[in-house]
């Protein structure tokens, strides 16, 4: 279920989303979100990258600062993993 609303949001934590549709070949739902350079946690987590406590206190706090928007405007995340932080 996506957010009919989301795309008015302004939020610099969270992704913007532009689009979905479905996927006939997979029978699978695309999404559309923008593009983020710098890849996901997980990514980094898979390379080895060594985080200082600085940069986890930042990415906590990144992390909290969007679930709290997202809670304000009466939606939750049910899946939160490093695969889906960027």
């Amino acid at each position: 279920v996506f957010c009919d609303d989301c795309h008015k949001w302004s939020c610099k934590t969270i992704v913007s989303f532009f689009d979905a549709f479905p996927d006939t070949c997979s029978e699978s739902q695309c999404i559309v979100l923008e593009y983020m350079r710098w890849g996901s946690l997980q990514e980094h987590l898979n390379s080895g990258h060594r985080f200082s406590e600085q940069d986890i206190a930042t990415i906590a706090y990144c992390i909290l600062s969007a679930l709290t928007f997202l809670h304000s405007h009466g939606y939750i995340h049910r899946d939160i993993k490093a695969l889906f932080l960027i």
